[in-house]
């Protein structure tokens, strides 16, 4: 699919233990135009943003869970790794703990955004439209 001509097409990272929420995700993304991929844990993630870094093709965004199971890294781990490549992507932290207290303080934890899960599809969207144009 070919993006609208206002609408800059991203590559996308979405980072995700859970299976379904990767693919909700992605779909909505690529319904977007935007080019995704998936990574399973922290770990994951970091490699594949530093594999596209190394290929010139860095993220421009990343969709990152806060509460990985079985990965040794959580979110906000990751968030530190994440803020410390050049070019840094945009991160968005997603959760479904709305009364963990890192959702107050996105500035001062790394992240750029935050959606609580479940979230509508809508605000993803408007999220990620968000961030396309600071």
């Amino acid at each position: 699919m070919e993006a609208p001509e206002n609408i800059k097409v991203l590559r996308v990272l979405v980072a995700d233990d859970d299976d379904a929420f990767r693919y909700i995700a992605r779909s909505v993304l690529e319904d977007m135009s935007h080019d995704v991929i998936e990574a399973r844990d922290g770990l994951e993630a970091l490699r594949e943003c530093l594999k596209a870094i190394g290929e010139g093709r860095a993220f421009d965004l990343v969709l990152l869970d806060l509460n990985m199971s079985d990965t040794g890294w959580n979110g906000i781990e990751t968030v530190v790794r994440l803020t410390e490549l050049t070019p840094r992507p945009k991160i968005i932290l997603s959760t479904g703990a709305a009364d963990d207290p890192i959702v107050n303080y996105p500035d001062s934890m790394g992240f750029d955004e935050m959606l609580i899960k479940p979230y509508p599809l809508e605000a993803l969207r408007e999220t990620v439209m968000k961030l396309c144009n600071k």
